[in-house]
């Protein structure tokens, strides 16, 4: 089912085939910017969950936090809802690892279901390549980052069942 037509969503559809022009890909080690959808393959998971974190407890939870706030005007629209759980970051190594949960609806003969995903973006290797923070303490996600999240995330929901 297509998502209705807005001006958020105009914009989007114009940002998402830049961001593929612009060096994202499949391979985790092929370079910076690049995103890594995971399906649900739980060894892909687990290790995610035992990756070393160099955000701080906020931190993590406040990227968290302004990706969902940011779900309601991209990913949530349409049919599925996401529980966005972990985020990791080894800035030594310039990248990060979402852990999130992907909930579809019933739909065309197919049952509620719920799946694991992750995503590894690179390229980031602090927390203000994540968050901006402007002069008077507003924080919003920074832009390449939600781009890197966007085309991982487009991807993972796209080969859904």
């Amino acid at each position: 089912m297509r998502r209705p037509f807005t001006l958020a969503s105009s914009f989007f559809a114009l940002a998402v085939p830049l961001a593929l022009a612009t060096g994202c890909s499949g391979s985790a080690g092929s370079g910076s910017g690049t995103t890594d959808p995971t399906d649900d393959n739980a060894a892909a998971l687990e290790a995610a969950a035992k990756l070393p974190n160099d955000l701080t407890a906020a931190q993590a939870k406040l990227v968290l936090k302004l990706i969902d706030d940011r779900c309601g005007d991209t990913w949530c629209e349409g049919d599925n809802n996401f529980g966005f759980r972990t985020m990791k970051c080894q800035f030594g190594a310039a990248s990060c690892t979402m852990t999130y949960q992907i909930f579809t609806p019933e739909h065309a003969g197919h049952p509620k279901a719920t799946y694991w995903r992750s995503c590894k973006t690179t390229g980031i290797s602090s927390f203000a390549a994540m968050v901006d923070t402007a002069a008077n303490g507003y924080q919003s996600l920074n832009w390449d980052f939600y781009l890197k999240l966007d085309t991982c995330i487009t991807a993972a929901e796209a080969k859904l069942p």
